[in-house]
């Protein structure tokens, strides 16, 4: 196991391994609701939606996230030229991807959404939505993305 994440209300845990598996567990009674390829390869991050509709996982063979739903189905897949370092839900259906180039040791953050099932990503987020003209991340989390960033730059 390489991450695990509980529920805001605490009813769910998920976890991602090696293996590119994503299991999701009743924490009470420990029976699991499903268990699903979420990616290929070694998935190193997982999230949780605010409302337990939507599960977000980072991989690092393809360098992509996928997004789950609460039945268990693979919903979506999106890759990046550089491996996502973290995955982090910031609503209901907002999520934020920090992405490291390590050539660089610049970071990334990009924010997207889901709709209708669906990632959109920042840019076409943009397009799509009236008014929206900027994507806020709270400052906690963009000072724990910053952190754990931080503590994993090669040395």
């Amino acid at each position: 196991m390489n991450d695990a994440k509980f529920s805001l209300d605490g009813k769910l845990i998920a976890s991602v391994d090696d293996a590119g598996r994503m299991i999701v567990r009743e924490t009470r009674s420990d029976r699991t609701l499903f268990n699903v390829q979420a990616g290929i390869g070694i998935l190193m991050k997982v999230d949780i939606s605010e409302d337990n509709r939507y599960f977000i996982t980072a991989g690092m063979l393809l360098n992509e996230i996928s997004v789950i739903d609460h039945f268990g189905n693979k919903i979506q897949g999106e890759s990046f030229d550089e491996a996502p370092s973290n995955v982090q839900f910031i609503g209901k259906d907002k999520f934020v991807v920090a992405i490291n180039v390590f050539r660089t040791y610049k970071m990334f953050l990009l924010e997207g959404f889901i709709k209708s099932g669906r990632i959109i990503s920042a840019e076409k987020a943009r397009l799509l939505e009236e008014g929206m003209t900027q994507f806020s991340i709270p400052k906690k989390v963009e000072n724990q993305l910053m952190l754990h960033l931080w503590l994993n730059l090669p040395t």
